[in-house]
């Protein structure tokens, strides 16, 4: 059996479980980029409301 070359059926699997996990490993860093970038978006458009909600009472209470 030459199993350097991963002609065998043990070694071919166990190359491909070793693809497959690194490129998990790839897609949880990427998700978790976007989870990071998502969740800073929401805290910056929720101060943008709560600045927006502030000033209108402002100009509410002003008239």
């Amino acid at each position: 059996m030459a199993t350097h070359t991963g002609r065998d059926p043990l070694t071919r699997r166990l190359h491909s479980s070793c693809e497959y996990a690194r490129e998990l490993r790839r897609t949880a860093r990427e998700l978790r980029r976007t989870a990071r970038e998502l969740i800073e978006e929401s805290h910056r458009l929720l101060d943008e409301t709560h600045r927006l909600r502030r000033q209108r009472a402002r100009s509410l209470k002003d008239r």
